[in-house]
């Protein structure tokens, strides 16, 4: 705080199966909670499943081996998921969170290049209608697989129930270092149309810098300033796209208009720079005897 820090970022790991594990990271959690309160810092948490004991790591699976093995627990993860985020919800301001399954699995077979241009397309609730209705009502439409068609129902479900969970906290998607194309694409745009504000991403970007293609210096830096999706730059300025046209900014999230903002402003000009370090602790209330 004292060297003008903000915001803490945390990542919290978690283990549903496990109430010993989870207790522990609940006190930790509250702890946390006061500590970012006292000193007037952001608290974003960012929950990550912990493989041990779950089931659902595919590991060095590859190939078809790997999709069946996704497939199969494909609903297990996501609900050990949304339990995540209903777990650290209470505590942080911003959540960031992973997507509720496997985005790579959502298309069968020869439906691979015609989901992301539909996703792309989506159409906006209309008025009265919900992100979850909107979105069932536009799949029979789609052109895509029965079996694309039916795993999509099932990631509006889920996808919605851990918007609910956020209970109205502004959350954004994280990547996993899944790959960009196959599994991040479809992740980012479903999770925005269902409620994300946005997302907090590193190695699906740029994780292949590390190819062995990409050895050299100049070919690393042609990777990062490829604008094309084959690229870092190229990756960044579609997914942005995809948050300009379907993602909820967190004003409209936190239901503060730009009249309040302004207001806010006004009255406490300091407010960004978080100029407030409290010297000491503030002592506890008394109690009456």
């Amino acid at each position: 705080k004292r060297l003008g820090v903000n915001a803490l970022k945390l990542l919290v790991y978690t283990r549903p199966i496990d109430p010993e594990f989870m207790a522990a990271q609940k006190a930790f959690l509250e702890k946390m909670k006061k500590a970012a309160a006292l000193h007037d810092m952001l608290l974003m948490l960012e929950e990550l499943i912990h493989g041990r004991g779950l089931g659902v790591d595919p590991g060095s699976l590859k190939g078809e081996e790997r999709r069946r093995f996704l497939l199969e627990i494909n609903q297990r993860k996501a609900d050990f998921i949304i339990q995540s985020v209903q777990f650290i919800q209470p505590y942080g301001d911003i959540l960031k969170v992973e997507f509720p399954g496997d985005g790579e699995i959502l298309p069968e077979k020869g439906d691979e290049e015609r989901l992301i241009p539909w996703l792309e397309n989506l159409e906006s609730p209309k008025e009265g209608e919900t992100p979850y209705q909107a979105f069932l009502r536009q799949i029979p439409s789609s052109g895509l697989k029965p079996e694309t068609q039916q795993r999509l129902r099932e990631a509006a479900e889920n996808l919605r129930r851990l918007n609910e969970e956020t209970r109205g906290k502004p959350w954004v998607l994280l990547s996993a270092g899944k790959d960009f194309g196959p599994a991040f694409k479809p992740e980012i745009v479903l999770a925005l149309y269902f409620g994300a504000d946005g997302y907090m991403v590193g190695r699906a970007f740029w994780k292949d810098v590390q190819e062995p293609k990409n050895k050299e210096t100049a070919q690393q830096l042609t990777f990062l300033r490829d604008e094309t999706e084959a690229g870092m730059t190229g990756r960044m300025a579609w997914t942005n796209w995809m948050v300009k046209q379907f993602g909820t900014p967190v004003y409209d999230r936190l239901k503060i208009s730009p009249e309040d903002l302004l207001r806010m402003t006004l009255e406490r000009p300091d407010d960004y720079g978080h100029a407030y370090v409290p010297e000491k602790a503030p002592e506890p209330a008394s109690v009456p005897q």
